[in-house]
């Protein structure tokens, strides 16, 4: 049977006994509760909101993650020195998918709402890493329903698995008895470690089976609805929620979607305080809170990442490092040169010659 690519970094051992592997995975996904529903019972047919394939990619430039997943217009933007690699495995029927995602470098990734779906993440890191401004530990779950980002330090690997949230409802009820319950999003959920563990390599073993038939592919489904449905009861850490309202946060996201707006703009810290409509000082303090880095820092950052994304994409013939430089506000080019290198582990002439490799 095909399998998905090697991880080399990140591998974090399993504290679950192969003897309790199926014991911490009833108490995640086969638990009875008043009014639950076998999963053989659930014969409702559900809508389709995720698109429908296969993904088995291995590559050395983060961007090519985020176009292998289009949907979720993901951005990678590489924060530390270091040659990237990463890894994706995906596989989806339209209702659930399934995935495996690994990078090797420390990168900050934002991510656009779910449309129609809900995401539920085992992380293993092996650096410090927040996720929208909370610490992640070496091993965490996460629910992930709203726009998000995550900043690392180092290698992370993701094991996930997605469900259409109209089916995720439906499940919902039909566990519940037909009762309502108020749902949070965007979350840390807070399963015993074990169970993170055992969580982890369900999904990856369900990654290796998911060319089943179709009655396999049936079963597989109804086993992480009702799983999703079981984490989102689950409790959570104290400080684990989202606060979307905080006034740092949205310090920090009005600057970003201005950024986003004005993508080769360089502006003054008095303009971003402008646009954040907060002082210097809590300026500093919600970049530093929520990325860990200062504003002038995150800004350069991006700018080098976007160089890097253009050049990847130019044809040598016609395109100069310098001109490419110059129209993402580097004026320095001495300066940029070395950071470039210092950040990618390559010259700016050597991404442009790659670009040469790749068109032949």
């Amino acid at each position: 049977m095909e399998q998905g690519p090697s991880y080399r970094s990140c591998r974090v051992p399993s504290v679950v006994p192969p003897s309790g592997r199926a014991k911490h995975l009833r108490a995640l996904g086969n638990r009875t509760d008043t009014g639950s529903v076998p999963s053989r019972k659930l014969t409702v047919r559900f809508p389709q909101a995720l698109p429908a394939r296969r993904v088995d990619l291995v590559t050395e430039e983060a961007e090519e993650l985020s176009a292998a997943q289009p949907e979720r217009r993901r951005q990678y933007v590489q924060i530390r020195a270091g040659r990237f690699e990463g890894a994706l495995t995906e596989r989806s029927d339209g209702v659930v998918a399934l995935a495996r995602e690994h990078w090797g470098a420390a990168l900050r990734v934002r991510c656009a709402r779910p449309p129609g779906y809900v995401v539920f993440s085992a992380v293993a890191l092996d650096a410090e890493a927040t996720w929208c401004g909370i610490p992640l530990g070496p091993r965490s779950v996460i629910e992930l329903g709203r726009d998000w980002e995550i900043a690392t330090r180092g290698a992370l690997e993701a094991v996930s698995f997605a469900v259409a949230r109209d089916a995720l409802e439906q499940t919902e009820r039909l566990l519940s008895g037909g009762e309502e319950e108020p749902r949070s999003e965007n979350r840390l959920v807070a399963p015993a470690v074990a169970h993170a563990d055992a969580l982890r390599q369900r999904i990856a073993s369900a990654l290796l089976a998911s060319d089943l038939a179709p009655a396999g592919r049936e079963s597989l489904r109804n086993e992480f609805l009702e799983l999703a449905a079981r984490l989102r009861r689950a409790p959570a850490p104290a400080d684990a929620h989202v606060a979307s309202g905080s006034r740092r946060r949205a310090a920090v996201r009005r600057v970003e979607e201005f950024l986003d707006a004005q993508e080769r703009a360089v502006p003054s810290l008095a303009e971003l305080c402008s646009v954040a409509g907060v002082s210097e000082r809590t300026l500093e303090y919600a970049f530093q809170e929520q990325l860990g880095m200062p504003p002038g820092r995150v800004l350069r950052l991006r700018r080098l990442n976007q160089v890097r994304r253009e050049l990847r994409a130019a044809d040598p013939g016609t395109t100069r490092v310098t001109d490419v430089a110059m129209r993402w506000g580097f004026r320095q080019l001495g300066r940029f040169a070395a950071d470039y290198r210092a950040l990618f582990g390559e010259r700016p002439s050597e991404t442009l010659a790659r670009a040469t490799r790749r068109r032949r």
